[in-house]
C-alpha cells in the first residue's frame, strides 16, 4: 500500500502493532506510474511525508523504483530525504520507540499544538520522544506534556536534516514555548 498522509498510515497500521512482527512497505510512489508526474520538489515532498508516515507508525519502509529512475535527479533527491530520516532516527534509540503506549493509546495526545497543523509521536515513556509535524504551517507555540524529567530537545528540518536550533536541555512536566527559526 502507499499513502503519504501520516494519519491514514497510522490508522492502517494500528491493528498490526503489538503482534511482534515487522510491518513493511516497499512500495514507494514512482512519479510516472502511480499518479500524475510531479515536479521533482513536489514529488520529493510527497515521498518525504510517505516515509515519515511509515516510520512514525512504527513500520519499516523501502523505496521501490524502476531501473531508469535509479541514479537520476528525482531518485537521488528522495534517497537523500530517506537518509535524513535515518540520520535523525539514529540520534535516538528508535528501535525502542512506539506510536502507542502499553495500553495501546496514541502518544500524539501528548501534543497540544505546534508549528504544523498535524503531528505524529513516537515514544519510549519518560525516556525519548520524537514528534513529526506536517501540514500547513502554524505560528502556534509548541505544547507537549511529558512525564516529569530532564529532556534534551533538538529541532530538525525533515527534508534536509538541518538542526534548526542548538540542542537544549529542559526540565519539564509540561513543555511549551520554544523559540524556533521559520
Amino acid at each position: 500500500w502507499y499513502n503519504d498522509d501520516p494519519r491514514d498510515v497510522a490508522w492502517s497500521a494500528r491493528p498490526l502493532l503489538g503482534h511482534g512482527k515487522i510491518v513493511a512497505n516497499n512500495e514507494g510512489a514512482w512519479h510516472g506510474v502511480t499518479g500524475p508526474a510531479l515536479e521533482t520538489e513536489a514529488w520529493a515532498n510527497r515521498e518525504t511525508r510517505s516515509v515519515w508516515a511509515a516510520f512514525m507508525a512504527g513500520l519499516h519502509y523501502a523505496l521501490t523504483e524502476f531501473p531508469p529512475e535509479v541514479g537520476q535527479e528525482r531518485w537521488l533527491k528522495v534517497a537523500r530525504r530517506f537518509q535524513v530520516l535515518r540520520t535523525i532516527a539514529e540520534t535516538m534509540r528508535f528501535w525502542e520507540l512506539s506510536p502507542v503506549d502499553a495500553a495501546g493509546r496514541d502518544y500524539e495526545v501528548l501534543v497540544g499544538h505546534g508549528p504544523g497543523t498535524h503531528w505524529r509521536v513516537l515514544g519510549n515513556p519518560a525516556t525519548e520522544y520524537l514528534v513529526y509535524f506536517w501540514g500547513p504551517a502554524s505560528r502556534a507555540d509548541v505544547a507537549i506534556t511529558l512525564p516529569e524529567g530532564d529532556y534534551e530537545c533538538t529541532w530538525f528540518d525533515p527534508r534536509t536534516g538541518t538542526e534548526l536550533l542548538p540542542r537544549a536541555t529542559h526540565r519539564m512536566g509540561t513543555f511549551s514555548r520554544l523559540d524556533r527559526k521559520g
